[in-house]
Parts: structure tokens; sequence; C-alpha cells
């Protein structure tokens, strides 16, 4: 049985192909954490801890930690293919914000919401 192995968040400046203005600002990049699982059999997923501390407060610094600190320490040794009990847990862990959920996902298997029935996956801001 595969289990979690690591998990790495990593900050990623990309470019943008048209300046993005606001009242508050004008920028032409967007920054993120990109987050990478890996589990024993070497199978990887790769997910997205966004920020906007303009309007959120949340900082790349507090997403990165967030995913490296506690929700890293829940998800580390844990059996991927059990998404339900491991998306429970990590609601648990994860602070009022709600950080959004990485699917698993293999070559050739449809991307879906790994989450329990109803609505698709939470809207909200990472941590």
């Amino acid at each position: 049985m595969s289990r979690i192995e690591r998990v790495t968040a990593t900050r990623v400046t990309t470019p943008l192909h048209t300046p993005f203005v606001t009242a508050l600002r004008r920028t032409t990049t967007t920054d993120t954490v990109v987050v990478r699982v890996t589990d024993s059999d070497g199978v990887t997923g790769w997910g997205e801890a966004p920020q906007v501390w303009q309007v959120t407060g949340e900082s790349l610094a507090g997403a990165e930690a967030c995913v490296t600190g506690p929700l890293a320490a829940v998800v580390t040794g844990r059996d991927p293919d059990d998404l339900h009990a491991v998306l429970r847990d990590v609601g648990s862990a994860a602070p009022p914000c709600g950080c959004p959920p990485t699917s698993r996902w293999r070559p050739g298997t449809p991307t879906r919401w790994p989450g329990p029935p109803g609505p698709g996956p939470p809207t909200g801001s990472a941590c």
C-alpha cells in the first residue's frame, strides 16, 4: 500500500500575458506557492496555494508555512487513496480560512473533485 512520503512547497513568480490593473495596483506577474505531494510509489500530485495579500491579508510565507507545517504533518504517512479520511483530517487541521485540498492524479485517470458528495470543491483562499 502506498503512503504519502513528501510534501513540498515552492514559491513561483509567473509573468502575465497582459498587465493586471485594479484601483489598488498594477502588476505584470503573479506569485503563488506550488505544492508537490509524492507517495512511496513515486506518484506525484500537484496543487497550488495561491494568495492575494492585498485582498485577504494572506501571504506566500503563510501559505508555504501552512502547507509544509500542519498540513504536511497530517498527510505524511497516510494512504493517498483514502481521500475522504485524509480530506476530513486536513479540514480539521486547517485554519478557518480553509486550505483547498489537492487531488491525487495518475496518468489516464480523469481529474475530479475527490471530496465527499456535494456541490464540489470548496471555495475560498489558501492558508
